[in-house]
């Protein structure tokens, strides 16, 4: 830079001279049209010469602080080399969009606590010893790296999309956080299982994130559901698409999608009922007292799968509601169950997947062990682990019976009732 501040000094003192020689000449009457012409000519070409030395001036300026600043944050050079390839060539864009700042806050966790295996242990747990070796190839890739990996791909894939840039700022956001619910300290009752880590992500993001961020609550949701392989938020899919990617090139296998269902025809006339005297709370807390509890008959009223939902009996949704109101003394005569599942889904709207519609209280659906393998169907309504106060694995613990082999579980066309 000082070698361009020389040259620039040596053009204005040349650019002096000759136009003092050339006023001289034009006051003098010689040949006063050409002169004049040339002297606007060469002032004209000044003026752009030291436009261009001051752009590249202040462009230098910037990249030596952008530097300094990443060496006063104290990143690490995995961090470093990241946000020189990947975040500063898009700073402007993320600045406009307000995306900048959070995503310096989520790198600054990730080269802080980041560390820490991209996969988690599950101890104990029977059904991980048939994937030991690949748990021992995935747990030497960091959450930093694997968060990279994801952040890289994802810009990769909106590259090749109509408008992706557009989307570039949530969508790194999405990518970079998805997993810090992996960081051990933020474990729920010291343990993991990985259902869990989404909805930790998600409320990490919450605390990250700026109230008035645009499209805050979507880039929230799109981490909390990365695991919900029926989604159809294009947020989300994308991030899954992205970490799918990344896994397989880092030695894991990508989640096996399913093909898209279609949703059950809406439910006919169902009328509203006030369920405004419910104390939610008190409802939810009832409701958890009935998961992955198998009865002495072999039965069961809701159990969980491993990306984290629990599924209830629609009865005994119902039930519940029923039971509560009798407790309270209210009369709910002449009120039907599917009035009142329909009101319980409006109420928990926040916990339902994406893959039930608004106008749903639920679905049928097919559940099936670690194999794939079909267990049973019924019609159930999905909520999320985190409308409870404890953690996935703490209700996986609860399992006995056909339960322990629970994995997964499947929407299917058509009604159950």
């Amino acid at each position: 830079m000082s070698n361009k501040i020389i040259l620039f000094s040596v053009g204005i003192y040349g650019i002096f001279f000759a136009g003092s020689l050339l006023y001289s000449l034009l006051k003098k009457g010689s040949k006063k049209s050409a002169v004049k012409k040339g002297l606007e000519e060469l002032s004209l070409k000044f003026e752009k010469a030291v436009s261009e030395i001051r752009n590249e001036i202040k462009l230098k300026t910037q990249s030596i602080e952008e530097v300094k600043d990443n060496r006063e944050r104290g990143w690490s050079d995995e961090t470093r080399t990241f946000y020189e390839k990947h975040i500063l060539p898009e700073k402007d864009l993320l600045e406009r969009g307000g995306y900048f700042d959070p995503v310096l806050r989520i790198l600054d966790l990730l080269d802080k606590e980041g560390g820490c295996p991209s996969v988690v242990s599950i101890h104990e747990d029977e059904t991980q010893k048939p994937f030991k070796n690949r748990y021992q190839q995935l747990k030497e890739i960091t959450l930093r790296t694997h968060s990279f990996n994801v952040a890289e791909k994802i810009k990769e894939l909106l590259s090749r999309k109509s408008g992706g840039k557009t989307l570039l700022g949530r969508a790194l956001l999405e990518a970079l956080s998805h997993d810090i619910g992996k960081i051990p300290r933020y474990f729920k009752d010291g343990r993991y299982l990985k259902g869990d880590h989404p909805f930790i992500s998600a409320e990490l993001l919450k605390e990250i994130l700026p109230s008035d961020l645009h499209e805050r609550k979507r880039i929230i949701n799109a981490v909390r559901d990365h695991h919900q392989k029926n989604t159809k938020d294009d947020d989300t899919r994308l991030l899954r698409e992205a970490d799918s990617i990344a896994r397989s090139k880092e030695g894991g296998s990508p989640d096996r999608e399913e093909g898209v269902v279609e949703r059950d025809k809406p439910l006919n006339e169902i009328e509203s009922v006030d369920l405004g005297w419910l104390d939610l709370k008190e409802f939810l807390g009832k409701l958890e007292e009935k998961i992955n509890i198998l009865k002495p008959d072999n039965t069961f009223e809701a159990f969980t799968t491993e990306d984290g939902v629990v599924f209830f009996y629609m009865g005994s949704v119902s039930d519940t509601v029923y039971f509560l109101a009798k407790k309270k003394g209210i009369s709910l005569k002449g009120v039907g169950r599917r009035e009142i599942e329909m009101e319980i889904r409006k109420l928990l709207k926040d916990f339902i997947p994406d893959y039930i519609g608004k106008d749903y209280p639920g679905a049928k659906f097919e559940v099936r062990d670690k194999n794939g393998q079909e267990l049973f169907q019924g019609y159930y309504m999905p909520l999320f682990i985190n409308a409870f106060q404890k953690s996935l694995s703490y209700y996986e613990e609860r399992k006995t019976g056909i339960l322990r082999r629970v994995k997964t579980a499947y929407p299917l066309v058509g009604m159950a009732r």
